[in-house]
């Protein structure tokens, strides 16, 4: 019988699955696809909280590491696969009105926050924001769920796609109900988002886990045109190492509509705008 059965392949699935097979674990990773849309394969990446001062010291311990944590996965992606996914120590600057806040909060917990002059990037940049975050980088989701899912491949762990129906428990095994199969297993991890109350009983989904919608644009630029990660309070704009710009993002909790819309694509282009002019005339 199966040890460990993961119920989701986004970030947090695949790195269960790899934290269980490290410890000596039979798993199974079973992911729906585009039938459940991963809400990681559209993340921006970035490994900070986009205004951490403002955010709740809870998120704190789980992001400080992030960084690091990453590079160690790069290294081993490297080493056993050969894949090193993007991971871009670009910096962030930031616009922000609270700067002794900002200041006081990076005094305190020992994270650089600078003003945004001391970036030495251009003025062209400097002048719209107030505030650097020279430890702030992104990694490109994508493909570090690509990479990451082929390292498991390489490390044991059985990958099938197909959608768990329902989950059950009794006398210490779980069975699981996949679309024409079933598997049997002693312990499962639900890593499946929002999707999660469809399989859980309710005492054990937080009533927070629910559906939010972000939508996102994508530019092409020259390499390094935008040398870091931008962020105001209308928005952000994402640096890819190859020049794609991400421009991001909406938020509309509990909608599940994964179609796009114009009033999200008015604002957004118009926020990259903002930032930096050229994309006025660049169609994402």
């Amino acid at each position: 019988m199966l040890d460990v059965l993961v119920v989701g392949g986004g970030i947090v699935g695949v790195f269960a699955a790899l934290e269980c097979r490290l410890r000596g674990m039979s798993v199974t990773l079973v992911d729906a696809g585009n039938t459940r849309p991963s809400a990681s394969w559209a993340g921006g990446g970035i490994l900070s909280p986009l205004f951490p001062w403002r955010a709740d010291p809870a998120w704190r311990p789980l992001v400080s590491q992030a960084l690091g944590r990453y590079q160690q996965w790069g290294n081993a992606l490297s080493e056993e696969i050969g894949l090193q996914p993007e991971i871009n120590c670009c910096g962030m600057l930031v616009r922000e009105d609270s700067l002794s806040e900002a200041l006081a909060w990076g005094e305190a917990n020992g994270e650089p926050v600078l003003r945004a002059a001391q970036s030495g990037l251009s003025e062209i940049w400097t002048g719209k924001a107030e505030l650097w975050m020279p430890g702030v980088a992104a990694v490109r989701n994508p493909r570090w769920l690509a990479a990451l899912r082929a390292l498991c491949r390489h490390r044991g762990i059985t990958l099938i796609d197909g959608q768990v129906n329902a989950l059950t428990e009794s006398d210490g095994i779980v069975q699981a109900d996949l679309t024409g199969e079933h598997v049997r297993c002693g312990q499962a991890v639900v890593a499946a988002g929002h999707w999660a109350a469809r399989l859980l009983p309710e005492s054990l989904v937080p009533d927070r886990v629910m559906p939010v919608k972000g939508e996102m644009l994508l530019y092409q630029l020259s390499p390094a045109e935008v040398p870091a990660i931008l962020l105001s309070e209308q928005g952000y704009l994402i640096p890819r190492q190859d020049g794609m710009v991400l421009a991001g993002s909406t938020l509309e909790v509990g909608n599940d509509d994964m179609r796009p819309g114009q009033k999200a694509f008015e604002s957004l282009s118009s926020m990259a705008a903002r930032w930096h002019a050229p994309l006025a005339s660049q169609v994402p």
